[in-house]
């Protein structure tokens, strides 16, 4: 490609994004291209140009290979000690009363290990009752990366520089090489999508006390770095402070918030208001810890949310799941919609609905239940798994992988989902994922044996041992390719 052709996609991606950019986000543009161009498998450069003018979904996935990858669990250390040597404290001894969370957002979070570091910081200094007193929200304009945020999954690399005993405590292992977050600190963090340029900031970011913005304004031009700077000062809340890199600071120092220092760190703060509520007199304490907390057990990976109660619909779940058991699906069928019609809110019912329908073949309508479970609640497993082998059965095996790895980031130990995956994966011929996956499915059938299947009804013509057999018969064939 000529420079000339990569100034229309530069275009496209400075409109869509609404962003001046630095010349420099764009140094690898040229080989991001060419990747997308090998994976949505279009032929020409102005065929790509046509789709990415077409398809925001696209312009993220090209946005996303541009974007700086450089983030680890505790990154910069200095900031973690300044908050919670000298930050934190402040905060919660000015709150205007007892009880007020502090609310922390990490501005351009990218795939979460900021804010998750955030917490486990302050969980290491003060113990795990300090959750109760913040709040911590992690904005960023790509959508990929921030699903990637809140699945919590991680690889070793994000964990450089970090101590064992941290990655011990905090996150479980599986598939030899991932690691879960556990649900004390996953469930304190909120994602939003926002371009940080724009205004008005989300609601749950707004009135921040405390906002880190590290390595994301050298991106952008001046004018937009200017923008974007006195966008976060209106967020931050009167006594608040802002911390950045170490070479963005100087770029800032325009006298909007003051310069402050602490031993070698420079950060910002926010004048306080010269009347403010004093706090109440008989304030509790901080909370110290005086020895390293105790090894907490391994965290289970995400669950699916628990269901409203819904009273007498529970009598039809249980029979529309009898009849299922059953193999009398259209009968099923006609309970469970009873339940989702008087209320529409049961994830469980819908769920049991949409693998109904599934077995029915009507992917469709499976497709589309699917959906209705995931707008209320996109960490359920069930509609991610009955959405990936509804693909799977039409074929579409690059929509079903998607849908299956979503599973394996809530449900490490769904067998059925990594078996799915290597078939989906065999499809597409990636012999070296699916013999991984059928390696895993492997040993969590010998470890387990069926019970994890992920499924509200599970019908199986084979027992534990048959499945093991069938997982090192396909790992044979795909070594002999």
């Amino acid at each position: 490609m000529t420079s000339l052709d990569l100034e229309h996609f530069k275009q496209i991606i400075r409109t869509r994004y609404q962003l001046d950019f630095k010349p420099d986000f764009f140094r690898f543009l040229q080989d991001a291209l060419e990747a997308r161009l090998r994976v949505t498998a279009t032929a020409t450069p102005a065929e790509y140009l046509h789709l990415l003018e077409n398809d925001s979904e696209e312009i993220a996935h090209l946005v996303n290979l541009l974007t700086n990858k450089e983030t680890y669990f505790l990154r910069e250390s200095p900031h973690y000690l300044l908050l919670t040597r000298e930050l934190f404290p402040n905060l919660l001894r000015d709150r205007p009363y007892f009880g007020k969370k502090v609310r922390i957002v990490s501005a351009g979070c990218s795939s979460g290990e900021e804010p998750y570091s955030l917490i486990i910081a302050l969980v290491e200094t003060f113990g795990e009752g300090v959750t109760d007193q913040i709040e911590v929200t992690g904005l960023d304009i790509n959508d990929e990366v921030l699903h990637h945020a809140s699945m919590a999954v991680f690889g070793r690399y994000s964990f450089r520089g970090v101590a064992p005993e941290i990655r011990q405590r905090y996150f479980s292992e599986f598939a030899g090489n991932r690691f879960v977050l556990n649900q004390m600190i996953r469930e304190n963090v909120r994602f939003q999508r926002h371009n940080l340029a724009q205004w008005p900031y989300p609601e749950q970011a707004r009135h921040a006390d405390l906002i880190f913005y590290r390595n994301v304004s050298i991106y952008y031009q001046p004018d937009t770095r200017s923008a974007i700077f006195e966008n976060l000062s209106r967020l931050l809340n009167p006594g608040g402070y802002l911390l950045m890199g170490a070479v963005e600071v100087p770029l800032h120092d325009t006298g909007v918030l003051k310069m402050n220092q602490y031993e070698n760190v420079f950060y910002f703060s926010k004048e306080p208001q010269s009347l403010k509520t004093a706090p109440l007199l008989h304030q509790p304490p901080l909370p110290v810890r005086t020895q390293a907390p105790a090894p907490v057990p391994a965290p289970e990976p995400p669950t699916p949310a628990r269901a409203p109660a819904i009273d007498d619909g529970e009598t039809l779940l249980d029979e529309a799941r009898t009849l299922a058991q059953e193999e009398q699906m259209e009968a099923a069928l006609d309970k469970v919609e009873n339940v989702v019609r008087a209320h529409p809110d049961c994830c469980v019912a819908i769920g049991l609905k949409a693998y109904i329908l599934l077995q029915l073949n009507r992917n469709r309508e499976t497709e589309e239940t699917c959906r209705m479970a995931l707008q209320q609640n996109d960490f359920l497993p069930l509609p991610h798994l009955l959405l990936g082998l509804a693909f799977q059965k039409g074929t579409n095996h690059g929509e079903a992988v998607k849908q299956l790895r979503k599973v394996i980031y809530l449900d490490p130990a769904c067998w059925l989902a990594h078996f799915h995956l290597a078939e989906s994966y065999r499809a597409t011929g990636d012999v070296k994922s699916a013999c991984s996956e059928f390696n895993i499915t492997l040993k969590l059938l010998e470890d387990a044996g069926l019970d994890n299947h992920g499924l509200p009804v599970f019908h199986s013509s084979y027992t534990a041992d048959q499945m093991v057999t069938i997982c090192r018969n396909q790992i044979r064939q795909l070594a002999g390719t």
